[in-house]
């Protein structure tokens, strides 16, 4: 016979069995509890980089010159006037001397072959008045003869006619018969210049027979 059921019996609620975790694809179990998103934490910020101090330019500082110390005036002695240079080995030499006409000569020769006419009767009147007050009369026949020559090319016939036969009387008065020939053929050429033709060639006759 069946029992019959007792009414302080209550009938209990079936139990559900249960479920095993289901795991994933790569073979780990799920964990049922959700963990918690991870903050970041940013990192700190770091402190605007500050202006560095650009380097005061260094300043060359000139080395100190030593001074070089004239020699003390003796008691006496007079200080050398502006615009006078002492005179000392390799210098210039002095206006009135024979190397000073001479170097004037010089000068004015090579004045004459580049061309320089102004500057040819200049320094052939410089060395002229040097050898005069030298009373050399080589080197006044010499610069005579230049300055011939030079009133020759610059169509001054009269001045180069006095030039020239003041040379030609002392170059024969030094028996200088080379030097000579050189005025007699200047003469015929001015003669020539100035149209008289038969003059001329009697210069140039007496230069043959002087040289």
């Amino acid at each position: 016979m069946q029992e019959e059921t007792r009414p302080d019996q209550e009938e209990q609620p079936p139990v559900e069995p249960e479920k095993p975790p289901t795991k994933s694809k790569s073979g780990k179990k799920k964990s049922q509890s959700k963990s918690e998103p991870v903050k970041e934490t940013p990192p700190p910020e770091s402190e605007p980089d500050k202006p560095q101090a650009e380097p005061e330019p260094v300043q060359a500082v000139p080395e100190p010159v030593a001074e070089t110390s004239s020699a003390e005036s003796k008691p006496g002695e007079q200080e050398s006037e502006p615009g006078k240079e002492e005179t000392r080995e390799g210098a210039p030499p002095e206006g009135d001397s024979i190397d000073a006409a001479r170097e004037a000569l010089a000068s004015g020769k090579q004045d004459m072959a580049q061309g320089k006419h102004r500057a040819a009767r200049e320094h052939y009147e410089r060395a002229l008045a040097s050898f005069e007050k030298q009373k050399d009369r080589p080197g006044i026949a010499d610069s005579l003869f230049g300055l011939g020559i030079v009133s020759l090319l610059q169509a001054e016939y009269d001045a180069a006619l006095d030039h020239l036969e003041h040379a030609l009387a002392i170059r024969r008065e030094l028996d200088d018969r080379a030097g000579q020939a050189d005025v007699l053929r200047q003469l015929g050429l001015l003669y020539r210049l100035r149209g008289n033709e038969a003059l001329a060639q009697d210069y140039y006759r007496q230069a043959r027979a002087s040289s």
